[in-house]
């Protein structure tokens, strides 16, 4: 769970989106205004939500729109990689990174972590094996494989919470894999995932 704090004596101001992608506030201190700041952690307030609202997109919606957007989507995980060691050969440094597939209503799209972020990311094959509902907030739209998604720093990751969305998406998924069975196919960019008719309601 997150903690709360009480910010005295800052500005709040709206974040810069090259800056501060995702983010629905900036406190900033400066000036004379430094002598008077604080910043001090109290009790939660259960009135106090844990994040922002998400506004969700489909994914069909979210490859339309410019890369670099940064969009929140859900579907259920077809699949996750493990983590492997990619080399950049621009900076020369090897950086960690796992690949999961999320799919909707409408379309499939995959997601890419790195890091941290991939070291410890809450969806992994185990937990792709249950075809849960993940919700991403604050990902970015990428040009990889003619549209993909990153999950960075300022990316909220969950795995079946407690929102209609979740629902809504799951009985979706319930019913088509019900009444078309589940097969696996490879895709013009030679991502393998467990996929649907998209066109059956």
């Amino acid at each position: 769970p997150g903690k709360v704090f009480l910010f005295y004596g800052g500005r709040a101001t709206k974040p810069s989106p090259k800056y501060n992608a995702g983010a629905v506030v900036e406190i900033k201190y400066y000036g004379l205004g430094l002598g008077a700041a604080l910043v001090e952690e109290v009790d939660d307030d259960p009135g106090i939500p844990h994040m922002p609202p998400h506004h969700f997109r489909t994914i069909s919606e979210v490859k339309a729109m410019p890369y670099g957007s940064i969009v929140d989507v859900r579907g259920i995980i077809l699949s996750c990689t493990n983590v492997t060691t990619v080399h950049i050969k621009k900076t020369d440094e090897k950086k960690a990174k796992r690949n999961y597939t999320i799919i909707d209503e409408t379309d499939v799209i995959e997601v890419a972590v790195w890091d941290d972020k991939a070291r410890e990311s809450v969806i992994t094959p185990v937990v792709a094996e249950t075809r849960p509902v993940a919700t991403l907030k604050s990902a970015r739209l990428v040009e990889f494989n003619d549209g993909s998604l990153v999950a960075g720093d300022h990316t909220i990751v969950q795995v079946n919470p407690d929102i209609l969305e979740v629902d809504t998406i799951r009985d979706w998924w319930e019913r088509q894999s019900a009444g078309l069975g589940v097969h696996e196919c490879q895709n013009d960019n030679g991502l393998q995932a467990d996929v649907i008719d998209l066109m059956s309601n």
